[in-house]
């Protein structure tokens, strides 16, 4: 048998949750506010920002995780968003 590639190894101990959740850090500080759902994330603020943190999402998560599957749904409209801290948008 070869040589185990130590950070392919790594790689496969992550869960699906620990993926996400460390992908989610990316978002942190770029200015975009994200609230995580049981089934989904809301990601909010100027779609550059926004877009760029999918982006930097996406690649973490294919660092850590090895394959991505996303679903965007893109709007125009303001949802009424209420985070799990309380506040509301």
């Amino acid at each position: 048998m070869g040589k185990v590639n130590p950070s392919k190894e790594a790689v496969l101990m992550l869960s699906v949750d620990d993926v996400i959740n460390n992908s989610l850090q990316v978002l942190e500080g770029r200015r975009v506010t994200y609230d995580v759902g049981p089934v989904s994330t809301y990601i909010t603020g100027d779609d550059r920002l926004v877009w760029a943190g999918l982006q930097g999402f996406g690649e973490q998560a294919r660092r850590l995780g090895g394959e991505v599957s996303m679903v965007k749904t893109v709007t125009d409209a303001q949802p009424i968003l209420r985070f799990s801290n309380g506040d509301v948008v």
